[in-house]
């Protein structure tokens, strides 16, 4: 049932290359996020990723 908030969904941990990956879906509604703070967020998490 659509709600207006956003999902997230985090998939299974794999070592990649030396790296560790973490799928990441995300699903929101344009009227109640904003793609910018959503940018932001995902730019976080990457360099998260990298530093561990």
């Amino acid at each position: 049932m659509k709600t207006g908030r956003s999902i997230f969904y985090f998939g299974q941990r794999h070592n990649l290359y030396q790296r560790q990956t973490v799928p990441l879906s995300i699903t929101f509604d344009h009227a109640n996020s904003d793609p910018y703070v959503l940018n932001n967020l995902m730019q976080t998490y990457q360099n998260l990723l990298i530093t561990v």
